[in-house]
């Protein structure tokens, strides 16, 4: 839904909330989104710069949205993306999540979560997800080395997804 489309609903059904709406239908509303079934599910400690509430709504945001979409060959609607500076959003998000492949994005989000062992060339087994740990997002699209490395440790993923470069 675009943010004008959200905007005119919002307007549409304010008279059925004139104190606001509840805090509890917010939290109702992100776990429900949280826990939607997805075939990965992508973590990261940094929250997207300025503030936007869409995880690609700024340069970094961009550079995964390629990723996944050109470069995983996976459609939006399959990914789940939390990029928040909210530890315990953080792990909820983890634990709540269906998805059994997940990418780290920092060893923040590593941390956060627990992870002793991040990196290599495998995929890490935790909780009964399959981690991918890779370098944090800000990095990636600032620096072409570390984008390099980033496309590079996303690669591992396209044999677990089946996806065809």
């Amino acid at each position: 839904m675009s943010e004008n489309a959200l905007s005119v609903y919002l307007r549409s059904v304010s008279r059925l909330y004139p104190g606001g709406i509840p805090r509890a239908a917010f939290a109702e509303a992100r776990s429900r989104a949280v826990s939607h079934a997805s075939a990965v599910l992508f973590l990261s400690c940094e929250p997207v710069e300025g503030n936007v509430a869409n995880p690609f709504g700024d340069a970094a945001g961009e550079l995964l949205r390629g990723a996944i979409e050109k470069g995983l060959k996976l459609p939006l609607s399959e990914a789940q993306v939390l990029r928040s500076a909210d530890v315990a959003e953080i792990q909820s998000a983890f634990a709540g999540s269906a998805a059994s492949l997940v990418v780290l994005l920092g060893t923040k989000a590593a941390e956060v979560l627990g992870v002793s062992q991040p990196g290599g060339d495998e995929l890490v087994l935790h909780a009964n997800k399959r981690l991918l740990c890779t370098v944090e997002l800000s990095r990636s699209a600032k620096d072409a080395a570390t984008k390099k490395r980033f496309w590079h440790d996303l690669q591992r993923l396209l044999p677990v997804l089946g996806t065809r470069q």
